[in-house]
């Protein structure tokens, strides 16, 4: 059970500040070399039992002995050090869960929630220890402290709370809005933020707890329908707002493929896509005919065998030598 930074890291030379502009005028800053891949950090057979990455930390691929010694890395590769809510998330469902099932393991891969040491997290508790004297200011704190930082599609916090996060991310210099466990702001920032967010919520929406679903959507051919999920949540999801006030998403979860070994030696493997097979083809009945099972953080089956294959068939023919292609 291995998991590995792969990159090809050059080796650079130490007491230049590599994130700034360099001298031109000395070879010291040229490089010849990368670290070798049998030295890029990574994990293998930890005694957690698990890995685990979201484009976060390798030095925090487990829980526990197994992790890469950040000591062993100079700090000039750019080796990522912070954490990250998906990983949060991760590490926290596979710790607290000794024998991890497959409809469990499919259960973590569709979480909804932001940890409590996510950026989401922290923000809320500095929007509860804020004064206002605006009386709708204060009727919807009191309406966002029952968040529960759950991102379900009936989840009627989550519209103004990811609204203020939505503000808080533009506001913010160097805000990284998708990765909600890294960033530095003020209660003040917060403050701002959740007075754009309120304002927003009651212009477009004309009230502070639209159900997630009628906020958030999921578009692609025919198909509208409500998509839970939101920013660096496991079930990750990333949006475009329109005109309307409506977050349209349009990146986060795509493909999900999950396999499972069984016991007895056979293979079953399940997938989804956030729209269909035929990504081109608008006339296709395989359009968008995936996206619903997405929405509904459903899988499909994928078949190995010839006869489930065959089974299941509904047009026969061979790419680039056929009418159909």
């Amino acid at each position: 059970m291995p998991i590995c930074q792969f990159a090809n890291l050059p080796i650079r030379a130490e007491g230049y500040q590599w994130d700034l502009y360099l001298p031109g005028t000395s070879s010291d800053v040229l490089w010849t070399e990368y670290l070798p891949p049998e030295k890029l950090p990574q994990v293998l057979n930890p005694p957690s039992g698990f890995i685990q990455n979201a484009n976060s930390s390798p030095y925090t691929a487990t829980v526990g002995e197994g992790n890469p010694d950040l000591d062993n890395f100079s700090i000039t590769f750019g080796i990522e050090k912070y954490e990250i809510n998906r990983a949060l998330m991760m590490k926290e469902l596979f710790v607290l869960d000794e024998s991890i099932s497959f409809e469990e393991f499919k259960e973590y891969k569709f979480n909804l929630q932001y940890h409590q040491d996510s950026d989401v997290a922290q923000a809320m508790e500095m929007l509860s220890d804020l004064s206002f004297k605006d009386t709708q200011l204060i009727e919807a704190q009191e309406f966002l402290a029952n968040w529960d930082l759950g991102t379900g599609i009936e989840n009627k916090e989550t519209a103004l709370g990811l609204m203020t996060m939505l503000f808080l991310s533009q506001n913010v210099e160097d805000f990284v809005g998708h990765m909600l466990a890294r960033n530095e702001f003020s209660p003040l920032d917060v403050e701002l933020a959740f007075t754009e967010a309120v304002e927003h919520m009651w212009d477009k929406f004309g009230k502070l707890d639209p159900e997630w679903g009628e906020v958030q959507r999921l578009q692609c051919g025919a198909v509208d329908v409500p998509m839970g999920g939101g920013p660096d949540v496991v079930r990750a999801a990333y949006s475009t707002m329109e005109e309307n006030g409506q977050l349209i998403v349009n990146n986060g979860d795509g493909f999900v493929m999950l396999i499972a070994w069984r016991p007895d030696g056979s293979i079953e493997s399940y997938s989804v896509h956030q729209f269909g097979s035929a990504t081109i083809r608008e006339e296709s009945s395989h359009f968008d005919d995936q996206s619903e099972l997405l929405a509904n953080m459903e899988l499909k089956p994928v078949w190995f065998e010839e006869s489930d294959i065959l089974e299941n068939l509904e047009i026969e023919y061979t790419p680039w030598t056929s009418t159909y292609h």
